[in-house]
């Protein structure tokens, strides 16, 4: 049930409105074993496909003296998955990052996955993004596979996941509020990468104050947007709400009110 309140008296509520910043999905979940998932996180972040006439096969890097080097090789090697092992010297070696000169402080190990199973592999994720049957995997299958892009992309300590790609880290907040994390994405001035910052916390909603509600002449279109199970999901400025669905009711009868939770209903 909702509490119909005219938009001049929401400002007069006391305390602070909260809003559902994250859900859960009620999914089935993905048939994928789970060190397949395991594998196509590290694809993702750290994966480069061979285009023809390079062949078919799939290319993983990492610090040669990295724990995530032994975690992706007994990955392949549990699947019994193909591949080739490099290791490059390049330790010292400077390069370029922007306009700024660095120099690498360790060794590269390149894992090279064959033609045979990187084609197999490519059926699943055929590129450097989340491929649309992930977005049926239950909360335990998610944070397994975020476990893992976390290591390869993340910082688990702040909570935080850096991406350059704009579509990649659509799709991580995307998972992340159908699996009950807060999630918001940043993009600070001056920097090439997205910065999203997760939160964990019991309580999934963000809190709105009074004070910086208000109302504002507007001129133009008003989309009410409809969907089958009542909930929709907006994003302002990177971060995510759950809104109500915009019900007949409210658009015929009752066009100037917000839908809140009734707190009668509590």
């Amino acid at each position: 049930q909702y509490l119909e309140l005219p938009l001049d008296k929401f400002s007069q509520l006391k305390g602070q409105v909260e809003i559902p910043r994250s859900g859960y999905s009620m999914v089935e979940g993905v048939s994928l074993d789970d060190h397949i998932l395991r594998l196509i996180a590290w694809i993702i972040t750290e994966g480069h496909f061979r285009v023809p006439p390079y062949g078919a096969g799939i290319d993983i890097s990492q610090s040669t003296n990295s724990p995530n080097t032994v975690r992706i090789e007994g990955l392949l090697n549990f699947l019994g998955i193909k591949y080739s092992r490099y290791d490059i010297s390049i330790k010292g070696k400077p390069f370029m990052d922007g306009n700024k000169e660095y120099a690498y402080n360790d060794d590269i190990t390149r894992f090279h996955i064959w033609a045979k199973d990187g084609r197999l592999l490519r059926e699943i994720v055929p590129d450097k993004h989340i491929p649309k049957q992930l977005f049926q995997m239950t909360t335990k299958q998610y944070r397994m596979f975020m476990d893992e892009m976390m290591l390869g992309d993340g910082n688990i300590r702040s909570g935080q996941y850096i991406t350059g790609d704009k579509l990649l880290a659509d799709q991580v907040q995307a998972l992340a509020f159908l699996n009950g994390d807060r999630c918001v994405i940043s993009k600070y001035k001056g920097k090439r990468a997205y910065t999203l910052t997760f939160s964990i916390a019991l309580n999934k909603c963000g809190l709105v104050p009074k004070n910086n509600s208000k109302m504002v002449p507007y001129q133009g279109r008003v989309w009410c947007v409809s969907v089958p199970n009542g909930t929709v999901v907006a994003r302002r400025n990177g971060r995510g709400y759950v809104i109500v669905n915009s019900h007949d009711h409210v658009v015929n009868v009752a066009p100037d009110v917000y839908l809140l939770p009734d707190p009668r209903t509590n």
